[in-house]
């Protein structure tokens, strides 16, 4: 679904990070995917952009050509949000999720940006 994902499909919102990159978060993904799939997000979503926008850092993703995950540390919750690079040259956001879904996204892979 995310790699066929048709250009006029539903923007919920667009961010830039800080190295000026264009992420695109569609509502199917944050509404039928993150809230779905990662119930612990649903009161996050102003976080998960935020996490976008000013990250502690950003590491490659699990295919580093196309695949990056945003990191940031709040005081109440610690947000990693994974995107993808698509052949049409937008950035999508693929999912989002905290520490309390178990996930240890330290040691996912090497820093690529770090504030």
């Amino acid at each position: 679904l995310i790699n066929s994902k048709k250009m006029d499909a539903a923007i919920k919102d667009t961010c830039i990070d800080p190295r000026s990159k264009k992420v695109v978060i569609y509502e199917e993904t944050w509404s039928k995917h993150i809230v779905t799939n990662h119930v612990e997000m649903s009161n996050f979503y102003s976080e998960v952009k935020e996490t976008i926008e000013n990250p502690d850092k950003i590491i490659f993703g699990r295919k580093p050509q196309t695949e990056e995950l945003y990191i940031k540390t709040f005081p109440s919750v610690d947000v990693a949000v994974s995107t993808r690079d698509l052949p049409e040259g937008i950035t999508i956001v693929t999912t989002a999720y905290s520490d309390t879904s178990g996930k240890n996204w330290t040691s996912k892979g090497e820093e690529k940006w770090k504030k």
